[in-house]
């Protein structure tokens, strides 16, 4: 995981640097782009103004929804860059397999993250190193009360009170019952080639100029020239019938009550 970490940070650092070159004036040494400097400069201030306006920062990284957006960068490595890599070449079954293999053991190391429901000292190892490295998180309102909680917090027989359980999923990648089910449900759809697939799991709303939508998981298009829409989960009919009535285009729900069978942890039965 080590590299696939160390090249999203390269990314990063590569926008850091193309940004650093152009906010230092010293970058300019001709008299003629002095103007040009300006230009950067001013929309730098602007585009923080607005954005710090529309508290888009906040979107980026915060204790709210931060479950979430863990969740999102996965899918953005896994759904928004990393399908590329099976390639376009007709019937290109075998860089799919691999690809869906790959998802699997993803799906397996995200179960795996559940075992710090139960296993206290593995899971203050995680709160520790996390909040020296990111310290404002010692600073969040149920951080010690979860530091010090001794016993499991993800079964439903836990003595944590509903304010803690929630606060601990939001230090994980929407692993109790969503991320794994969502990619779950991506490569059953597509092995079993119903098809073509559009992930919207980095779309929660879809915006026109004056109304928006909140889409399902997937839109299913099929080699009939019909369009599906699919959501991963139940308890979603309001949403999925408000989407389908502005859209004329049908939902199903998908249920993965099968990989459900972990509850919370790949080990918590046998302690």
């Amino acid at each position: 995981m080590k590299q696939l970490f160390d090249k999203v940070k390269l990314s990063i650092k590569h926008l850091e640097v193309l940004h650093e070159v152009f906010e230092n004036k010293k970058s300019y040494n001709l008299p003629e782009e002095k103007d040009d400097f300006e230009i950067y400069f001013e929309n730098t201030n602007s585009l923080l103004k607005t954005f710090n306006e529309l508290k888009l920062f906040d979107s980026i990284y915060n204790q709210k929804d931060r479950q979430m957006i863990l969740a999102d960068l996965f899918e953005y490595i896994l759904l928004g860059r990393g399908f590329y890599s099976i390639g376009t070449k007709r019937n290109n079954n075998l860089n799919k397999g691999k690809f869906i293999k790959g998802i699997l053991h993803f799906v397996n190391l995200l179960m795996c993250y559940e075992s710090i429901t139960i296993n206290v000292e593995r899971r203050n190892l995680f709160i520790d190193k996390l909040s020296k490295i990111i310290p404002i998180i010692k600073k969040e309102k149920f951080y010690k009360e979860l530091r010090t909680f001794k016993d499991n917090i993800g079964l439903p027989e836990s003595d944590a009170s509903k304010e803690l359980k929630n606060y601990f999923d939001k230090l994980l990648p929407k692993t109790a019952g969503g991320l794994w089910h969502e990619l779950l449900v991506y490569i059953f759809l597509l092995r079993n080639n119903y098809g073509f697939i559009l992930p919207l799991l980095l779309h929660q709303k879809l915006y026109s100029k004056t109304d928006h939508i909140v889409p399902p998981d997937f839109l299913l298009l099929t080699r009939d020239k019909r369009i599906y829409g699919i959501e991963v989960g139940i308890k979603k009919e309001i949403q999925s019938g408000a989407f389908s009535i502005k859209t004329a285009i049908p939902t199903a729900t998908i249920d993965t009550i099968n990989s459900r069978n972990s509850d919370r942890c790949p080990i918590c039965r046998k302690w």
